[in-house]
């Protein structure tokens, strides 16, 4: 459940973030239509859910507003902005629930934590303090301006802190799902090799057997047994993996237990602990890895997995 909880969590983190950074697009949508956010909160608290409140303030701001086009705009930005967050957060609470929508949530947040980042710099650019003219003198200034001003620059440093923050994540997200590349038949007869097994590959003959299946390689003892199928496609590495999962789990789930699944663009990792057993079933593009062991040969099979870059290395 690691991979999952940690997306609700930047999701919800996003959120807030998001709130914060981008109330200047609220404020611009009421500045827009010759009014303040503070006459459109107290309109607004005075509907009912029943009156589809988010209609009739829209209506009232554009009604009242004297270039309506441009007030429609801001409150097109203000709905987007919040339907794709609520969208990401949404799939994030469902995939965590489920575990799908693995390398799709990925994607999305990286690109909502880049459209964040993107529209808090907006908005500072958009609402950054103005020097005072020299023309002004002290009386004809606000009392406690300076103090205002220097809110306002704070204010605009934290945000730009945020915006490259989220824009650090994105990049971090589109690093982790970027695609892996499977180990070849030599890696995995080499890693086997290193580890003191013996490698056993299927033949010609029994690989006729079955259709799609380029190479097999199997290796083990009494307590670690490891098998890599090379398939011509990656759509039947998949389908064997489900296979592999299912098995996994019918077969050692037991309580307690601990599992976890990782999935990316071209590669799912599902592993089990259960009992005294461990045990792993994985793709990458369009080869498979099956796996499992007693709990003593855990940390040589998860070896055997990191050496053929199935999992990383600690």
């Amino acid at each position: 459940m690691r991979d999952e909880v940690v997306q609700l969590l930047f999701f919800a983190l996003l959120l807030a973030v998001n709130q914060y950074c981008c109330r200047w697009i609220f404020a611009a949508v009421c500045r827009s239509a010759g009014m303040g956010p503070e006459q459109v909160v107290a309109y607004r608290k005075h509907l009912h859910l029943t009156e589809r409140p988010y209609f009739h303030v829209s209506s009232r701001l554009i009604t009242f507003s004297p270039d309506p086009a441009k007030t429609r705009r801001w409150l097109f930005l203000y709905q987007m902005n919040h339907v794709l967050l609520l969208f990401g957060m949404f799939f994030a609470v469902v995939g965590c629930m489920t575990r799908t929508f693995g390398w799709v949530l990925g994607l999305v947040g990286a690109v909502l934590a880049a459209f964040t980042a993107i529209l808090t710099v907006a908005g500072v650019v958009y609402g950054r303090p103005r020097p005072a003219r020299a023309a002004d003198t002290a009386a004809d200034r606000p009392p406690h301006g300076a103090k205002k001003v220097r809110r306002q620059y704070v204010d605009a440093a934290a945000k730009l802190v945020c915006a490259a923050g989220m824009l650090g994540l994105a990049l971090f997200m589109l690093g982790e799902m970027a695609p892996k590349t499977p180990p070849t038949a030599e890696q995995v007869r080499a890693a086997l090799t290193a580890q003191g097994y013996a490698p056993q590959e299927m033949g010609a003959d029994e690989l006729a057997d079955y259709p799609g299946l380029a190479r097999y390689i199997s290796a083990g003892d009494g307590q670690l047994q490891f098998s890599v199928y090379i398939f011509d496609d990656p759509g039947a590495a998949r389908d064997t993996y489900e296979r592999a999962h299912q098995r996994i789990v019918s077969q050692w789930m037991q309580s307690p237990f601990t599992d976890t699944v990782t999935q990316r663009s071209n590669y799912a990792v599902y592993t089990l602990q259960a009992g005294d057993m461990y045990a792993v079933a994985a793709y990458i593009g369009q080869t498979v890895v099956y796996g499992y062991c007693d709990l003593d040969h855990k940390e040589q099979l998860v070896r055997l997995l990191q050496e053929i870059g199935y999992m990383d290395a600690a």
